[in-house]
């Protein structure tokens, strides 16, 4: 059995761009917190390199990059990347997860950053939910 598989053209570019829009999203949010690149890289176990060959796109981030994340941190990160891909099965997958320990430690920021990212994926669905997308941002507003 081999290790490797054929993977078609179309499945490399598409893993290009979802890697181009992850690492654009990284640099957004880090640039929208007003925190520089240098700064995340002495927060986080990440090289500076690492980091910006991320947001530029020459370095896919996998989630064996991410090993020193709790779980809960790890299933939001996943849940927030799902909903720049447009996944919203899979926003609502990794947001269960995460949620019940996110709860539990009473993290009401990273409970809003969940529910925040549930009611982007539910207002952007193909099938949205507009009123259930308005229900979580009010309960993101109100403090849970």
């Amino acid at each position: 059995m081999s290790l490797f598989r054929n993977v078609s053209g179309e499945e490399v570019r598409s893993r290009v761009a979802a890697s181009q829009r992850v690492g654009e999203q990284l640099r957004r949010v880090r640039e929208d917190a007003g925190v520089s690149l240098a700064t995340l890289a002495a927060r986080s176990h990440f090289s500076r390199e690492y980091l910006c060959n991320v947001e530029k796109g020459r370095r896919a981030a996998t989630l064996d990059s991410y090993q020193c994340y709790s779980a809960a941190q790890m299933a939001s990160n996943a849940a927030t990347a799902y909903v720049s891909l447009a996944f919203p099965e899979k926003v609502r997958e990794y947001a269960d997860l995460a949620f019940p320990v996110i709860t539990e430690a009473g993290s009401a920021w990273s409970q809003s950053l969940v529910l925040l990212d549930l009611a982007v994926s539910q207002a952007l669905s193909t099938d949205a939910d507009l009123d259930g997308a308005a229900h979580l941002v009010i309960e993101v507003i109100g403090g849970h």
